[in-house]
C-alpha cells in the first residue's frame, strides 16, 4: 500500500526547533536582570535626590548618568494594552493597539486578526423590522408602547445631554442676555482664565474661530472680551488697541440655537452675565439612574401576559426610519431596556426566514423567464457587483447556483456564505407587454389597481383600446380591453405612441388596435427559509460596500483552464508510485515560506491561492513531497473532506478544481484524500491567467449608442448580412459560431431592431421564432440572453461579447429549427 502522508508539519530536513532552556538557567538570568535594573533604579534615585536638594547644595545631577538610566529604562516595550484593556470599546468596535513584543502584546496581535476577520459590523435597524414577527398586539398596546418610548427617549436623551455638557463644559459657565432677550451661553471659563470674569458689567463680547487642533471639533468659537484693570477702566496695548483675552468657547446648546448666523467677528454687546455653576458627574450619574428606574418600574406595570405584545409594538415603532442620527442613541434602546428577556428569547430560532428579492425582471437574473411557483430549492448567498451599479456590491441569492436577485438593502439579511433550502414564489406580474401585429410594444402597468387577483397573460390576442384620463391637470392613458381598464400605459410607451399617431394624423383617444398580451417578468421573489437547513460559512466574508479592486480570482481564472486541460485523472507520477515516500507540508505551517526559498520558488501567489481556497470552501492547501531515487516531485493538494455532512462541500471543490490527481488512502483507521496538481505545472498555469486577471480590474465598457449598433456590438458572430457586417468586420473578433447559432442569432438582433421600444434602452427585448423565444439585450454589460416563453425553462442560451456561448439549452430539434429554416422564420417575423 502507498504510505499515508506525514502530519502536517515541516519536512525532516527543515527541523529547526531549539532547544529548551533549562528552568535554573532561566531564573539564573532573571535574576541578573532585576539586579541590573535595581542598580539602574538606584543610580537615577540618586541623581534625582541631588537636583532635590539643588536649592541648599552646590551639588549638581550628572546629565550623562541621567541620560544613561533614562534611555535603559525607557527601552521596556510600551504596553498601551494596560490601559486600553478596560476600555468598552476594545473589540466591538476596534482592536487593541499594539507596540510591544512580550507575552500578553504577542496574545493581542493574534486576537486583533481575529476580531478584523470577524469584527462586529452595526447594520441599519430596519433590517429588523421583522424580528417579532408573529406576535400581534393591539392598538391600545401599541399606543402604550408609543407613550413609553416618548418618556423613555426624552430621558436618555436628557442625561446623554448632560453627560456631553459635562465632558465640554466642566465648571462654571456665563449665561449671557442680550436686549432682545436671546441667551448666550460661555463655556470654558476656568481654560481662559479672563481677568474679568466676575465683574458686574454688561459684557461685550466678539467671537472668533477655534484655530486649536486639540479641541476644535467640540468647541468652534471662542469669545473674547475687553480687558479692565483694577478701578475698571479699559486696558490699552502700545497700538493704542483695547486690550482683549479669550473669555471661553460657545456651548453647543447655543451654537445650535444661532444656527446659521454665527460667523467669525460677530459681535454681542451690552449683554447682561449671569455666571451660573456647570453640571457634574454626580449629575450624569443621576440621569442616568433615573432612567433606569424609570425602564424598571414600567416593566413591572405591564402584565406578564402582554409584555411580549408591547414588545413587539415597540419594536416596530423603533425600526422604521433608516437611521440613529436624528436621535443621537439607538431607537431601539427603549426595547432593549425594557424589553431584554423578550428580545433574548426571539434569539433561540432564527427569526428571519422570509425575504424579498429584487431585480427578478432584470437580464443578470440567470433563472429569467421562469415563474416560480413554491419549489424547494438549494440556495447561497454570494456578494457580487449590482448590476444597476457596478461599483457597488450587493447581496445576491443563488439558486440551483444560478444568480436570482438581490437583496433589498432594508431587508433582513443572513451572512455572505450561508447555505439553505428555500421556497421560492413568483408573485403576479405587475406589467404586461402589448405587441402589435406590426412589432411595436406598448408596457401597460399598475395592474392591481383595476384586476387585483392578477392574472397572467401567455400570447393572448385581444382589441386594445387607449382611453385618456384626467386626475387633476394631468392626463393618464389607460389601455381598455373589452371597455374594462388593463392598466395605465408606461409613460416612454405612450410617447412613442403619440408621436407615431400624431404623425399620421390619428387620435390618441379612442385609438383601437389588436396585440398580443405577455405578462413581464415579475420584478420580485418571494423566498422562505426552511431555518433546518441554514449552514453558516466556515469562514465569514467581510461586506464590501464599494468595489475596490475588482480583479477576478485565482479561482475563477483557473476554473475554466483546468477542465478544458485535464479530462481524466492521471497516475503517472511519484504521488501514485509504491517505492516512493510522501510528505506534506501546509501552506499555512511556519516552515512554508523558507522550504519554498531554499527550492527558490515564489511562494506568495501559492498563498494566495490556499487564502483563496480556504475563504471559499474552509478545506486546507498542502505542499506535497515524493521522493524516489534521488528525484523529488512537489505538488499542490487541497485537503478533501470525507464526512457525509460535507459531501456537497467535496462536490463544490471538485468541480472548482479539476485538478489531474487524486490521493485517497486508508491506512490505520485513517483516511487521507486531496486533489493534486504538480506544483510546476500550477505555476504555469498561473502564470497563464495573469494577463486574463489584470484585465479583468477595468469597469465595464459603456455603450451609449442605442438602436442596431447597439446590438451588433454585443453579439459579434460571423455573418455577412447587411445587419451584424459593419459591426463585426470593425470589431475583429474571432469567435466561431456554428451555422445553426448564426442563424439563431441573426433572427434574434432583426427582432430587436424591428422593435421600435427598443430605442435609447438600456434593456432591449423582443420575441421571434413564432413567438416561442424571447431575446434579452443588456446594453451596459453587453450580454443577450433568450429566455423560453412557451414552457417556462427559463434562460436556454446566454453569450457576451467577444465570449463563447456562456449557456446553451437549446433541444438538437430546435437548432436544426434554426439552421434550415432561417428565411421563412425572417418572413414570418416580417409579416407580423
Amino acid at each position: 500500500p502507498i504510505p499515508a502522508p506525514t502530519g502536517l508539519g515541516q519536512p525532516e530536513k527543515q527541523n529547526k526547533t531549539l532547544a529548551l532552556i533549562s528552568e535554573s538557567k532561566i531564573e539564573n538570568l532573571l535574576e541578573k536582570i532585576g539586579k541590573f535594573y535595581h542598580d539602574v533604579v538606584g543610580t537615577l534615585g540618586g541623581q534625582l535626590q541631588i537636583e532635590v536638594d539643588r536649592g541648599k547644595s552646590a551639588n549638581r545631577s550628572d546629565s550623562n548618568i541621567i541620560n544613561s538610566c533614562n534611555t535603559i529604562i525607557k527601552s521596556f516595550d510600551i504596553a498601551p494594552w494596560v490601559e486600553e484593556r478596560k476600555l468598552s470599546a476594545i473589540y466591538t468596535k476596534k482592536t487593541m493597539n499594539v507596540k510591544g513584543h512580550g507575552a500578553i502584546d504577542k496574545m493581542a496581535t493574534a486576537t486583533n486578526e481575529a476580531f478584523a476577520q470577524s469584527a462586529i459590523v452595526p447594520r441599519s435597524t430596519q433590517q429588523f423590522q421583522t424580528f417579532f414577527k408573529g406576535v400581534e398586539f393591539t392598538p391600545a398596546q401599541k399606543q402604550k408602547a408609543v407613550s413609553i418610548k416618548k418618556i423613555y427617549d426624552s430621558l436618555i436623551r436628557r442625561a446623554i445631554h448632560i453627560g456631553r455638557e459635562v465632558k465640554l463644559a466642566p465648571g462654571l459657565k456665563i449665561v449671557a442676555t442680550n436686549p432682545q432677550g436671546n441667551q448666550i451661553e460661555i463655556v470654558g471659563l476656568a481654560q481662559k482664565k479672563h481677568p474679568n470674569i466676575f465683574d458686574n458689567r454688561k459684557l461685550n463680547i466678539t467671537l472668533i474661530e477655534n484655530k486649536s487642533s486639540f479641541n476644535k471639533t467640540d468647541n468652534k468659537y471662542i469669545a473674547i472680551a475687553p480687558v479692565f484693570d483694577e478701578r475698571g477702566k479699559p486696558k490699552f496695548k502700545t497700538n493704542g488697541q483695547q486690550e482683549r483675552k479669550h473669555l471661553g468657547y460657545i456651548s453647543e446648546v447655543s451654537l445650535q440655537q444661532f444656527q446659521g448666523s454665527i460667523k467669525p467677528f460677530t459681535e454681542f454687546n451690552n449683554l447682561i452675565q449671569k455666571i451660573e455653576p456647570g453640571l457634574t458627574p454626580s449629575q450624569v450619574r443621576a440621569a442616568f439612574k433615573q432612567v433606569k428606574e424609570f425602564a424598571a418600574t414600567t416593566r413591572e406595570s405591564i402584565p406578564s401576559a402582554e409584555k411580549e405584545a408591547v414588545a413587539a409594538a415597540m419594536w416596530q415603532i423603533s425600526t422604521t426610519s433608516k437611521d440613529d442620527t436624528q436621535y443621537g442613541f439607538k431607537k431601539t434602546s427603549a426595547a432593549f431596556a425594557l424589553f431584554g428577556e423578550e428580545v433574548i428569547g426571539r434569539l433561540e430560532q432564527l427569526q428571519f426566514t422570509e425575504f424579498a428579492i429584487v431585480g427578478t425582471h432584470k437580464p443578470c437574473n440567470e433563472h429569467l423567464g421562469r415563474k416560480w411557483v413554491g419549489e424547494k430549492v438549494e440556495c447561497t448567498i454570494e456578494q457580487a457587483p449590482d448590476p444597476a451599479n457596478p461599483t457597488q456590491n450587493k447581496r445576491w441569492l443563488v439558486a440551483e447556483d444560478k444568480k436570482l436577485g438581490v437583496f433589498r438593502s432594508e431587508s433582513a439579511q443572513l451572512p455572505i456564505g450561508t447555505s439553505f433550502t428555500a421556497e421560492i414564489t413568483s408573485p403576479a406580474s405587475a406589467s404586461v407587454i402589448v405587441t402589435s401585429s406590426k412589432g411595436n410594444q406598448l408596457k401597460v402597468g399598475q395592474l392591481k389597481k383595476y384586476e387585483p387577483a392578477g392574472r397572467e397573460w401567455k400570447g393572448e390576442e385581444r382589441t386594445i383600446t387607449i382611453k385618456l384620463s384626467n386626475v387633476g391637470k394631468a392626463i393618464k392613458p389607460i389601455a381598455l380591453i373589452d371597455d374594462k381598464p388593463l392598466g395605465e400605459i408606461d409613460k416612454e410607451s405612450f410617447k412613442l405612441l403619440s408621436e407615431k399617431l400624431n404623425a399620421r394624423g390619428i387620435k390618441v383617444e379612442g385609438f383601437k388596435f389588436e396585440g398580443k398580451l405577455e405578462s413581464s417578468p415579475a420584478t420580485i421573489s418571494h423566498i422562505k427559509v426552511d431555518s433546518q437547513t441554514v449552514r453558516y460559512p466556515y469562514i465569514w466574508t467581510k461586506e464590501e460596500v464599494l468595489i475596490k479592486d475588482k480583479k477576478v480570482s485565482l479561482l475563477d481564472e483557473l476554473k475554466p483552464i483546468l477542465n478544458e486541460i485535464y479530462q481524466e485523472k492521471s497516475n503517472q507520477v511519484l504521488l501514485h508510485d509504491d517505492e516512493a515516500s510522501l510528505g506534506v507540508l501546509a501552506v499555512k505551517n511556519e516552515y512554508f515560506e523558507s522550504f519554498f526559498q531554499e527550492k527558490n520558488i515564489d511562494a506568495e501567489i501559492f498563498k494566495k491561492l490556499s487564502d483563496e481556497i480556504d475563504q471559499k470552501f474552509g478545506v486546507e492547501s498542502l505542499i506535497g513531497i515524493a521522493n524516489k531515487d534521488n528525484i523529488e516531485e512537489l505538488y499542490f493538494c487541497v485537503t478533501v473532506p470525507t464526512e457525509v455532512s460535507e459531501q456537497k462541500t467535496a462536490a463544490r471543490i471538485d468541480d472548482v478544481l479539476n485538478f489531474p490527481l487524486l490521493y485517497d488512502q486508508l491506512q490505520d483507521g485513517r483516511r487521507s484524500k486531496f486533489i493534486a496538481i504538480e506544483l510546476n505545472e500550477l505555476q504555469q498555469l498561473i502564470n497563464q491567467t495573469e494577463n486574463q486577471t489584470k484585465q479583468s480590474t477595468t469597469q465595464l465598457t459603456e455603450v451609449k449608442a442605442t438602436g442596431e449598433k447597439d446590438i451588433s456590438v454585443a453579439i459579434p458572430i460571423e455573418d455577412n448580412s447587411n445587419l451584424t457586417q459593419k459591426s463585426t468586420r470593425k470589431l475583429a473578433l474571432s469567435v466561431k459560431r456554428e451555422e445553426w447559432e448564426k442563424q439563431m442569432l441573426k433572427l434574434a438582433l432583426a427582432s430587436l431592431k424591428e422593435n421600435p421600444a427598443n430605442a435609447g434602452e438600456e434593456i432591449q427585448t423582443a420575441t421571434f421564432g413564432d413567438d416561442k423565444y424571447r431575446v434579452i439585450h443588456h446594453v451596459p454589460s453587453e450580454i443577450l440572453r433568450i429566455v423560453d416563453e412557451e414552457n417556462h425553462r427559463g434562460t436556454l442560451y446566454k453569450v457576451q461579447k467577444g465570449k463563447p456561448v456562456q449557456v446553451c439549452k437549446f433541444t438538437e430539434d430546435e437548432k436544426r429549427s434554426f439552421e434550415h429554416n432561417p428565411i421563412q422564420e425572417q418572413k414570418g417575423l416580417q409579416q407580423g
